[in-house]
């Protein structure tokens, strides 16, 4: 049966033609074929039956199936309709990319992960202790007493920043900068000087009067060194020009040439108390300098009954 139809052939035929190329084993009734006749573009594949009378005529020709029986004296004969597979062919070229595809909708945002452990990065930190003696305090009319205090500061290097911080060009050599904070601490007594000026009304001071002072003050600013250190600092001070409101005071903390950039102090206060006359001044950066109402004076005046 070929596509499906049975076919029956009457005439003659001569079986070589039908396996040209094939071999045929005529012992058993059994014969293999490569190629055929039959094995053209219109054939099925598979395997061709073939029942073939004595002298080589076909009794019956079936695809697909063993006919169901062959004539009496007649022999069974098949072939394949598709050879063996020849070798593999070389690779073909390869081909040119493909246009690359739209981009496809951004996907929903993950959960967020679990906090990580703490840094470990320890700030850079020196603390010195000064004594001050001798040094003469400023008023907004001039110097007004001499005080001696302790000085309490400290520093805090935060880390690297750009180097324009510090004043850094392309032509200058400066390489390095560092952002700090630091604190300062008071604690002393003053001595008003008789005749002078009072720091806040400008009046002339009555006598010399003893009082105590305290004050603090934060700080920031950059540094070109990453050095600070606690023996830079003098461990005493009798410089008149020392004030305790200095916004300078940090610098004493560094070794000599670094540089500095924008030194401030966002908070400072000195706080000037005269027990035997009532009276108290405080010089601070939210009061004028000690100018505004309530900033008080020391001018020698008693005001314990006022």
């Amino acid at each position: 049966m070929l596509n499906g139809v049975s076919w029956r052939v009457r005439r003659p035929v001569v079986l070589t033609a039908v396996i040209a190329a094939g071999v045929l084993a005529a012992s058993g009734g059994t014969a293999y074929a490569v190629t055929s006749a039959l094995s053209g573009p219109s054939q099925p594949s598979g395997t061709v039956y073939a029942c073939v009378a004595s002298g080589g005529k076909l009794a019956s020709l079936e695809s697909g199936k063993v006919p169901y029986a062959c004539p009496k004296g007649d022999s069974l004969w098949k072939w394949a309709v598709i050879g063996p597979a020849g070798p593999k062919g070389a690779n073909g070229a390869r081909g040119a990319n493909g246009a690359r595809g739209a981009t496809g909708a951004t996907g929903a945002t993950g959960p967020a992960g679990p906090q990580g452990p703490p840094g470990t990065y320890t700030p850079v930190t020196a603390t010195a202790d000064s004594n001050a003696t001798d040094i003469s305090m400023y008023g907004n009319h001039g110097t007004w007493a001499d005080a001696d205090f302790t000085a309490s500061a400290t520093v805090v290097m935060h880390g690297a920043v750009p180097t324009y911080h510090c004043g850094g060009t392309a032509t200058n050599g400066i390489t390095s900068c560092y952002f700090y904070t630091g604190t300062l601490s008071l604690v002393g007594s003053f001595q008003t000087t008789d005749g002078a000026d009072s720091p806040n009304a400008g009046t002339a001071i009555n006598g010399t009067v003893d009082g105590t002072l305290s004050g603090s003050s934060d700080y920031q600013f950059y540094a070109t060194s990453d050095d600070p250190s606690a023996a830079n600092v003098p461990a005493t001070f009798s410089d008149a020009s020392v004030n305790p409101a200095d916004n300078g005071w940090p610098e004493y903390f560094f070794p000599e040439g670094t540089n500095f950039g924008r030194m401030s102090q966002p908070t400072w206060s000195v706080a000037y108390n005269a027990p035997a006359t009532c009276e108290n001044w405080v010089d601070a950066y939210n009061n004028s300098n000690g100018t505004a109402d309530g900033a008080g004076d020391i001018a020698g005046v008693n005001a314990c009954n006022n």
